[in-house]
């Protein structure tokens, strides 16, 4: 084959690629307000109508006790999971389950477990947890501000490429997502956890990183160099976590967030939403911030 044939091949198999791309179907969600910073999605499980928790940082979809019985799931087994505290967490094993959020479909096989238990008791009630593992080979845009989640849309955001690690836990079921952030010393990777709607957390390794020293419970004002980002001072709660620390609500909202969880790809560009008031910093000195 000559020169020339080889780069009208190329085109075509580009070109070809492209229509596929876009042939692919594209599943547009609305996320639901729960309670502060929390969001909802309503799905179906077997059939049946569901309030579902939306928490990037949950690792493994879960369902209620009533939600399995209703499907006919049969708890059995178990599966173990830590919190980023350490603090262990134990669920049953279901099995397989269809999962429908409005157009997307997908079979997989949750956990069972009372999420309410670990809810205050003025919480409305809600069924399970939906969370990364369900979008397991997806290309997928988040929008926390916005409230919109995209399922399927080809990689096509202005946005600039971060870097990122997926994890594998609870004996290989569960799926989490770690940002990439640069220290003054290596990296740092952090849990994107968007039920995590208290703090951004760091723990007292990542802080030495960043060439800060702060005590436990302590709070400390750190540049956060997240990247595909722009670099910003942001205030941290420094916590005994079992990663390097954990990205909250409020930061991952500033951004529409694009996810290839296949290639394990991410792509970062501001938001089409306003950021929730409460995510709004005040001048160091208002918000106690130390900073060591």
């Amino acid at each position: 084959m000559s020169s020339f044939e080889s780069i009208i091949s190329t085109i075509f198999v580009a070109i070809a690629g492209a229509s596929a791309a876009s042939a692919e179907p594209t599943h547009n969600v609305t996320l639901q307000p729960y309670v502060g910073s929390l969001l909802t999605v309503d799905t179906t499980v077997d059939g049946h109508p569901a309030r579902m928790l939306f928490d990037t940082g949950g690792g493994l979809t879960l369902v209620s006790p009533e939600l399995a019985a209703a499907t006919g799931c049969n708890p059995h087994g178990r599966l173990v999971g830590f919190r980023m505290t350490g603090e262990r967490v134990t669920s049953r094993k279901c099995g397989e389950v269809d999962v429908a959020i409005g157009t997307f479909r997908q079979q997989i096989r949750p956990g069972v477990f009372d999420i309410m238990a670990l809810l205050p008791e003025s919480f409305p009630r809600i069924d399970g947890v939906i969370s990364r593992d369900l979008l397991e080979d997806e290309i997928v845009t988040l929008d926390l501000a916005d409230g919109t989640l995209v399922i399927g849309r080809p990689v096509l955001t202005k946005g600039s490429e971060g870097e990122m690690r997926l994890m594998r836990e609870i004996g290989g079921a569960g799926l989490t997502v770690f940002a990439r952030a640069h220290a003054d010393t290596g990296s740092l990777y952090l849990l994107a956890d968007s039920g995590n709607s208290g703090a951004f957390v760091l723990s007292p390794g990542a802080i030495a990183q960043l060439g800060k020293q702060s005590e436990i419970g302590s709070n400390v004002r750190v540049p956060l160099r997240l990247d595909g980002t722009a670099p910003q001072s942001v205030e941290a709660k420094v916590e005994d976590v079992i990663y390097d620390g954990a990205l909250n609500y409020c930061t991952l909202a500033q951004h529409r967030i694009t996810l290839d969880l296949k290639a394990e790809r991410i792509w970062f560009a501001p938001t089409h939403g306003t950021r929730p008031p409460a995510c709004v910093e005040q001048p160091d000195d208002a918000n106690g911030a130390t900073e060591n």
